[in-house]
């Protein structure tokens, strides 16, 4: 089905493929989850709906929302600011240290992050997408008035989770190594990890909102203090979560099982040291900016070094190739469009 979740007849469409396909339960991933939760009463007449109800779900969809819940839980996160216009960002922006991190209150992934390296480029950067006539789509994205976020130098670690009544019956963390884009995005190489510090922040926030289903928190550790600092709350499931899967906590089951009512084993211990990787992916990071002959090499080192590592697994599975092949499709349009917009940039300049 397209990502077309902000159009008003998605919901239809989803009602059509569950009656056409006698569908029992509907496990909603990435953005769709937002939507499908807000019509969650429209869709459970047709099927159950695996998803948290929409009030706890837009707690975490909206960032600034997320910001409140942790200040009140006095758990750590960067300093952060909620401008209401542009006068009061000047008023602000000779006080940051930089670069600092623009971020959309409302949106996904990379989508909706900017990166100020001077007071002049903030205030640009925040002039400029708020001005944007695409800045509010009235629910999914919500670009005006950015939140101005202290930029946290470190590597992302993530903790997943699967929740029943405001107890976190299994956790999961892994840490990411590579990311897309590079200055941070979703995880397309990660390592399964066990940081109960984390555990322990993500357990109390469940608590806190009272959960139920799946769950995921993005954490920085701060490479200055080394104590982590709570980037954002995603309430779906995450884009890497078969690395868990391989681990030996399978969050999709658990989602499953608990809504047919069956009962669950959750797995308390898992397998450490293992990596997930999307070579596809990677392979689009390795000229990326900032870029030099010493970098380029660097990057070529790791992405091939990689593949010696006997802990590795593959988003490649023989036996379902579809989804490999759409990526490999996804790539090449997106080199070619890359490739084609460089030359049309070169004939501009020298027209």
């Amino acid at each position: 089905m397209d990502d077309n979740y902000h159009e008003s007849g998605f919901v239809e469409k989803i009602v059509e493929v569950i009656k056409k396909n006698n569908i029992d339960i509907i496990l909603p991933t990435a953005t769709a989850a937002i939507v499908i939760a807000r019509d969650k009463d429209k869709l459970r007449k047709y099927c159950k709906v695996a998803v948290e109800d929409f009030d706890k779900v837009d707690m975490f969809h909206d960032k600034s929302k997320t910001i409140s819940v942790a200040e009140k839980l006095k758990i750590p996160q960067p300093r952060t600011l909620l401008p209401k216009n542009v006068e009061e960002v000047r008023g602000y922006a000779r006080e940051f240290e930089y670069p600092v991190v623009i971020k959309a209150r409302k949106g996904s992934g990379a989508n909706g992050v900017w990166y100020g390296n001077n007071p002049d480029d903030l205030i640009n950067i925040y002039s400029r997408v708020t001005g944007r006539k695409n800045s509010v789509d009235g629910f999914l994205n919500d670009w005006s008035n950015p939140m101005i976020q202290e930029y946290i130098p470190g590597q992302v670690q993530l903790v997943g989770g699967f929740c029943s009544d405001g107890e976190m019956m299994a956790g999961f963390t892994q840490r990411q190594i590579v990311t897309r884009p590079l200055c941070g995005g979703e995880g397309i190489v990660c390592v399964s990890t066990r940081n109960n510090t984390l555990l322990k922040y993500a357990k109390r926030i469940v608590e806190h909102c009272q959960w139920n289903g799946i769950i995921h928190f993005d954490f920085k550790i701060d490479s200055r203090d080394g104590k982590p600092k709570l980037l954002e709350v995603n309430p779906r499931f995450w884009t890497n979560v078969w690395l868990s899967v391989k681990a030996g906590v399978n969050f999709p089951e658990y989602v499953v099982r608990s809504a047919t009512g069956e009962a669950i084993k959750f797995e308390q211990d898992y397998l450490q040291g293992l990596i997930c990787r999307w070579p596809l992916l990677e392979l689009q990071t390795l000229f990326e900016r900032p870029f030099g002959l010493f970098l380029v090499l660097k990057r070529v080192y790791e992405f091939t070094s990689r593949f010696r590592n006997t802990h590795c697994n593959y988003d490649i599975n023989l036996v379902d190739i579809e989804p490999s092949f759409n990526k490999m499709t996804e790539f090449l349009a997106s080199s070619l469009k890359k490739v084609k917009s460089k030359f049309s940039e070169k004939k501009v300049m020298y027209s």
